[in-house]
C-alpha cells in the first residue's frame, strides 16, 4: 500500500486574504497530489529525516514557477541532507505540476504564493 500523506501542507495567503482560505479538503488534496511525486527512496541515509520548507509561486492554472522554489525553513540537519531533502521535494514539487495542480480559480489569490512543510517523520496511511 502506497504511502499518500508524506508532508504537511500549509497554505500561506497574503495578510490582506487572511480571512479567506482553502478548506481542509483542499489542502489536503493539494498535499496528496505532491506527496504522489514525492520520492526519498533515493536519497541518502542521513537525508531521509530533514524537514523542508519550500516557498514557491503558481500560475493561474497550477503550474509552479520552476525559479520560484526557493528553501525557507529546515530542523538542525546536516547541509548536505538538507540539500538533498530540499531536491526532493523541489522535484515532486515540479514533476507533480507539470500539468497544473486541481486547485479552485476563484481563490487564486490565496494559493498563487505557497509554501509547503516536507516532513518525512510524519508519514501514515490514509
Amino acid at each position: 500500500m502506497r504511502m499518500v500523506s508524506l508532508l504537511t501542507a500549509f497554505l500561506m495567503a497574503p495578510v490582506a486574504q487572511a480571512q479567506n482560505t482553502l478548506s481542509v479538503e483542499e489542502r489536503e488534496a493539494f498535499g496528496a497530489e505532491v506527496a504522489g511525486c514525492w520520492n526519498l527512496g533515493g536519497l541518502a541515509e542521513g537525508a531521509k529525516t530533514p524537514v523542508v520548507t519550500v516557498a514557491f509561486s503558481l500560475s493561474r492554472d497550477g503550474v509552479p514557477v520552476a525559479d520560484s522554489l526557493r528553501l525557507i525553513g529546515t530542523g538542525k540537519d546536516t547541509a548536505e541532507a538538507v540539500k538533498s531533502a530540499y531536491q526532493a521535494a523541489r522535484r515532486a514539487i515540479l514533476r507533480c505540476g507539470a500539468k497544473g495542480y486541481k486547485l479552485p480559480l476563484e481563490k487564486y489569490e490565496i494559493w498563487r504564493n505557497t509554501e509547503l512543510t516536507f516532513n518525512p517523520e510524519r508519514m501514515s496511511l490514509r
